[in-house]
């Protein structure tokens, strides 16, 4: 994924061109592979989630900065800069939902491609214009949790993400 949105960075590709790149790289889904649901893989991590394996592995498939990242190398970001960049995250995403509803063949796409895409573009626009990566953004959400959990702006501004996210994934087409 940082490959794709260092490819985005450096090429201004459309909704559909971007979708079809990620297509080509994106590995098989291993939930897919093992026949199982989300619902059953999070069973499974609920039943194990006091080994120390099972948690490593949990930090490196959400993303979560390694613990050897040192105080130097992690931006500080401000929950205000949170917000901020939320709220240009959220018109990015209203303008890919824009773009995905020009597309005759919605109904052709893969939901779980559709949102990885939108992942991807959006990334690549904030790390631009903020010089942000994605983890850098989710340690401060993380830092902030509780400030955030209380701020009537981030919680619009998610809601309203969630909202066009939705439609990506297929809940709201019509």
């Amino acid at each position: 994924m940082k490959n794709l949105t260092r490819e985005l960075m450096s090429k201004k590709l459309s909704f559909d061109q971007t979708y079809k790149r990620l297509k080509e790289v994106q590995p098989d889904d291993p939930l897919e592979r093992y026949g199982l649901t989300f619902q059953q893989f999070d069973a499974l991590l609920g039943k194990h989630q006091n080994d120390p394996k099972v948690k490593e592995g949990i930090h490196h498939i959400m993303g979560m900065p390694a613990k050897t990242d040192s105080p130097q190398e992690v931006p500080v970001v401000s929950a205000d800069k949170v917000i901020e960049v939320h709220k240009f995250m959220l018109e990015e995403v209203e303008k890919l939902v824009e773009q995905f509803k020009t597309l005759k063949n919605q109904a052709t796409y893969d939901s779980k491609t559709v949102t990885l895409t939108a992942q991807a573009m959006v990334g690549a626009k904030v790390e631009e214009k903020f010089d942000l990566t994605s983890e850098d953004i989710e340690r401060a959400v993380v830092r902030y949790h509780e400030e955030l959990a209380t701020n009537k702006e981030f919680a619009s501004v998610n809601m309203q993400m969630q909202k066009a996210m939705s439609y990506l994934m297929g809940a709201e087409k019509a």
